[in-house]
């Protein structure tokens, strides 16, 4: 069902997925101590409902995310080696040690 834009309130409340919900009545009240000892109470407002409302938590990710996952039986070259002799990783435990020099001249990597 395609969605059109505003929705309606009860569409949208349709949509929410709702955890919880608390509900409290909200006094709009002045109290005062008079100098007799007399204690005052004046409505300012009327009560009003007041309410929290906690949504359930969604992690929306896309699917390349699996791209990201590791095969730890495709790590080593001996473990390579068994498909079909794929040399892939065969320097993967020295590469790191290789200094190459873009240019002319040889020199010290910077580190």
């Amino acid at each position: 069902m395609a969605l059109t834009f505003p929705l309606t309130a009860p569409e949208f409340a349709d949509k929410l997925r709702i955890q919880s919900v608390r509900w409290w009545l909200q006094e709009h009240q002045e109290a005062s101590l008079t100098g007799g000892g007399d204690f005052l109470v004046a409505d300012l407002a009327p009560r009003l409902w007041r309410g929290d409302v906690t949504l359930i938590q969604l992690d929306c990710v896309s699917h390349s995310r699996m791209l990201t996952r590791t095969n730890p039986a495709k790590k080593s070259h001996e473990a390579q080696k068994l498909r079909s002799g794929d040399k892939f990783r065969q320097y993967n435990t020295v590469a790191g040690q290789w200094q190459y020099w873009w240019g002319e001249r040889e020199g010290e990597t910077m580190g």
